[in-house]
C-alpha cells in the first residue's frame, strides 16, 4: 500500500542578509527538551549587547551547491521566527547572520574562521555540502565554535572532531538499509551508476555503493562520471544501456540528475531509475517532467510521523500548498536542537557549555526525527525511508 505525498515545486529566493526575525507563528509542534544536563565546562563569554543571541548561516547560495544552501536558510528562518515571537531563549531574540560559500571550500574555511573570532557569534549552522564542512569542521575545532551542519550527508573520512554535529541522514547508515529495501522490493540483480566526479558526496557515496552492492546481492555492471554542469550524458548512458542493467543509480545534483533522466528514457531504458537525496527536490520533476515517473530514492522524512506531519502542514501554510525539502526540515530542526541545548546549558553565550549540551542531547523530538548524539557528530538514532515519483510530479512513500 502506498500512502500519497504530493509534491510541489520549491521556489526559494536568495537571501542576501538576514537579521532578527520578529513575527510569525509560536511553534505549535515544538519538541520538548530531552533529560540530561550537559556537562561542566570553561566560564561564558560575555552576553551579547542588545539582548540578542547571534547565530552565523553559513551556507551555499551561489555556485553548485547554491539550490540546498537556499532551501536550508528558509528552514533556519521559520525556526527563528517561532523562537523569537514565543520570547527568544532564556530571554534573549535570536538574530542570525547569513553568509554565502559560494560552494567553495576555501571561503567556507575563511568563513568560519572569521566568524569564530567573533565572541558574540555563538554557533554556525549550514554548510550543507560535505566537500566544505570537512575543511570548515576543522577550522572551528580551531577556533572552538559549534557547527550544526543542516545539509551534510557524506561519509565522514575521519573521526569527528568534539566541535562538529550534523541533523542530517548520513550515507553510511543510508545506503545499506536503501540497497536493502531496492533488493526486497525491486528484485534487481544488475546496478549501474553514473555520478558527479566534481561532488564530494556523489562520489564519496558512489564509493560506499561499489564496496556495499555485493553484500546484497548486486551486481554492479558499470559506473560512470560525469562533471559538474555537464548537460550531455549520451556517452556515459550508452555504455551503461550496454551493459543492460536492471537500474541505473543516479548521484548527481538535481539539475543533472533531472537531465540524466529524460536521457536515459529517450534512450530506451527500460529499467529502474534509482536516486539518492538530490531526488527529493521538486525541481527534478519539473525539469524531467513524465520521465521521472517510476524512479525511487531515498530520504529520511516519514510523513506519517506525527511531528514530521505537523511541520509539513505548517511548511504548506507558509508556502501556499508547497512541501518542504529535507534541507528545509533539517535546517529548523538545528535552530531547535541549538535552542534546547541553551536552556539545558543555561547560558546562551559559553560555547563550550553549548557544545557539550549538543553533544550530550538524548531523544530530542525534531521535526525530521528524533536525535540523540554520542558527544559529537552524527545522530546516533537514524532511518530511511524508501518513496517512488509518479504521474503528476508527485511522489509516494513505498510501504
Amino acid at each position: 500500500m502506498l500512502a500519497r505525498v504530493y509534491a510541489s515545486l520549491l521556489v526559494v529566493a536568495v537571501l542576501a542578509m538576514v537579521g532578527a526575525c520578529a513575527g510569525g507563528t509560536p511553534a505549535t509542534s515544538a519538541p520538548p527538551p530531552p533529560a540530561g544536563k550537559p556537562a561542566a565546562a570553561a566560564p561564558s563569554a560575555p552576553a551579547p549587547a542588545g539582548g540578542v543571541v547571534k547565530v552565523a548561516v553559513v551556507n551555499p547560495l551561489t555556485g553548485p551547491n547554491a539550490q540546498y544552501g537556499q532551501q536550508s536558510v528558509e528552514g533556519i528562518k521559520l525556526a527563528v521566527e517561532e523562537l523569537n515571537a514565543a520570547g527568544g531563549v532564556l530571554g534573549k531574540k535570536l538574530e542570525f547572520v547569513l553568509e554565502d560559500t559560494a560552494s567553495d571550500k576555501a571561503q567556507a574555511v575563511a568563513l568560519v574562521r572569521r566568524f569564530a573570532a567573533q565572541p558574540e557569534v555563538v554557533a554556525i549552522l549550514g554548510i550543507t555540502s560535505t566537500g566544505e564542512l570537512i575543511p570548515a569542521s576543522e577550522a572551528a575545532a580551531d577556533g572552538k565554535i559549534p557547527v550544526i551542519s543542516t545539509g551534510s550527508a557524506g561519509i565522514w573520512p575521519k573521526e569527528f572532531n568534539d566541535w562538529t554535529f550534523r541533523t542530517t541522514v548520513v550515507s553510511d547508515r543510508a545506503i545499506p538499509a536503501y540497497l536493502k529495501e531496492l533488493k526486497e522490493k525491486l528484485s534487481l540483480k544488475a546496478l549501474a551508476v553514473i555520478y558527479d566526479a566534481d561532488n564530494d558526496f556523489s562520489a564519496l557515496e558512489t564509493d560506499f555503493v561499489k564496496k556495499e552492492a555485493s553484500k546484497y546481492g548486486l551486481d554492479l555492471v558499470a559506473v560512470e562520471a560525469h562533471r559538474a554542469r555537464d548537460s550531455d550524458f549520451g556517452p556515459q548512458l550508452t555504455r551503461i544501456i550496454s551493459r543492460n542493467p536492471d537500474a541505473i543509480l543516479i548521484e548527481s545534483r538535481t539539475n543533472e540528475a533531472a537531465g540524466i533522466v529524460q536521457q536515459a528514457r529517450q534512450r530506451g531504458f527500460k529499467g529502474h531509475l534509482l536516486g539518492s537525496t538530490p531526488f527529493t527536490d521538486a525541481t527534478i520533476a519539473r525539469l524531467a517532467g513524465d520521465a521521472v515517473d517510476g524512479a525511487f530514492f531515498y530520504q529520511s522524512l516519514n510523513p506519517e510521523r506525527s511531528t514530521t506531519k505537523q511541520f509539513i502542514e505548517k511548511w504548506k501554510k507558509r508556502t501556499d500548498g508547497k512541501l518542504p525539502s529535507k534541507d528545509h526540515v533539517q535546517a529548523y530542526d538545528a535552530v531547535y536542537l541549538l535552542a534546547d541545548a541553551m536552556q539545558r546549558a543555561g547560558t546562551a553565550t559559553d560555547r563550550q557549555k553549548l557544545r557539550d549540551a549538543v553533544g550530550s542531547t538524548k531523544g530530542f523530538v525534531g521535526a525530521s526525527a528524533d536525535f540523540t548524539y554520542d558527544g559529537k557528530g552524527d545522530n546516533t538514532t537514524q532511518r530511511v525511508y524508501l518513496y517512488k515519483w509518479v504521474k503528476g510530479g508527485t511522489y509516494e512513500l513505498v510501504k
